[in-house]
């Protein structure tokens, strides 16, 4: 497969293993107003292994029997996190960027589309403005990662209704989300309290600005909340597990408090007692792709965003890298719960 371009394709549902399949697909060629990027970094987001395997979370943001992006019968391309990509070839009327530099793929937020194509292949064509220049003194790891996590935790900042010096607290807390968010509402401000499942990471959490560190899997949540909080709980909860972390989250927030769910790395249920209900606890739902619909959000975000990482008050932790036909190695990579950094799937 040293000619055309190298793709991870998937038609249909289950075990990514199965359906997961690396095929060698047409070059794209160049068009008016778009640009041809040749794609050296990738990351793997745990939901791409969803898309790949819950039919009813793929049927939701594209139909694999009519996508129009990629060669009739081939299925879609995954991987929806974007990547750092060197753009290769620019056609008429591009003023954004040229030949030899380095881009992040803006199309973290284009797989509700009625078409998609992602970035787990060598080459990808994109308009124009979904190729995101990176500056000088970004690294090309932070640059690969740079939409999907740090857009979303900054968006989420931003719809925070607390008061600076009150009590967050966030689920999933050593994921990729769960770490930018603790730095960047720290410095913020707020007095986040982090949920885990793992003691080991304590202390790493706590540098990185959380108040308090509680292990859901030995503690019980809800009571170490209130003694931290002095008994009244936190303001506001953030939840990426979903289930019955979200019962803990709402009986660990005061009074008519607020638990966003935002993710579901544990279920796409979410549990609550009717005891929280009476206390008038609301649990409502944020998305990032909503949110950076609109241009001028988009843009703030993406000025802030490489600004945070320019001054370190976003770091993350080192990532580990597989060649692209290593993909099934890299994926079963990414569901360790252990693991800290992001997977990257890399062409040298």
């Amino acid at each position: 497969m040293e000619h055309g371009n190298r793709a991870l394709v998937f038609k249909e549902i289950g075990e990514f293993e199965k359906v997961l399949h690396l095929l060698l697909l047409p070059k794209p060629q160049i068009s008016p107003g778009h640009v041809l990027v040749r794609i050296v970094l990738r990351p793997v987001h745990q939901f791409d292994l969803v898309l790949c395997s819950d039919l009813s979370v793929a049927e939701v943001f594209f139909d694999l029997s009519k996508n129009s992006e990629t060669p009739k019968n081939t299925g879609v391309v995954a991987g929806h996190e974007g990547g750092l990509g060197i753009v290769e070839e620019i056609g008429d009327g591009v003023t954004l960027c040229s030949p030899g530099q380095r881009v992040h793929l803006d199309i973290t937020f284009s797989y509700f589309l009625p078409y998609f194509q992602g970035s787990w292949q060598d080459y990808i064509l994109i308009k124009e403005e979904s190729a995101i220049p990176v500056p000088d003194k970004i690294e090309d790891d932070i640059a690969a990662q740079f939409s999907s996590n740090p857009w979303t935790v900054y968006g989420l900042c931003k719809e925070i209704d607390s008061p600076k010096g009150g009590y967050i607290l966030i689920t999933a807390a050593t994921s990729t989300v769960g770490r930018l968010f603790i730095q960047l509402a720290a410095h913020e401000g707020y007095n986040i309290i982090a949920i885990v499942r793992r003691e080991d990471v304590k202390e790493e959490l706590i540098s990185l600005g959380a108040v308090a560190v509680i292990n859901s899997a030995l503690e019980d949540v809800p009571k170490v909340v209130k003694q931290i909080t002095n008994g009244e709980g936190a303001y506001l909860g953030i939840d990426l597990v979903g289930g019955t972390l979200t019962k803990s989250a709402a009986a660990s927030v005061r009074d008519g408090g607020q638990v966003m769910v935002i993710g579901e790395l544990g279920s796409g249920d979410v549990v609550i007692s009717q005891k929280d209900l009476w206390r008038n606890v609301e649990i409502s739902s944020w998305n990032a792709s909503s949110y950076f619909l609109e241009k001028e959000k988009k843009e703030a975000a993406i000025k802030a965003c490489w600004k945070l990482f320019e001054e370190g008050i976003w770091t993350l932790p080192p990532a580990l890298k597989f060649d692209l036909s290593d993909f099934k190695q890299a994926l079963h990579e990414t569901r360790k719960s252990a693991r800290a950094g992001k997977v990257l799937l890399q062409t040298k």
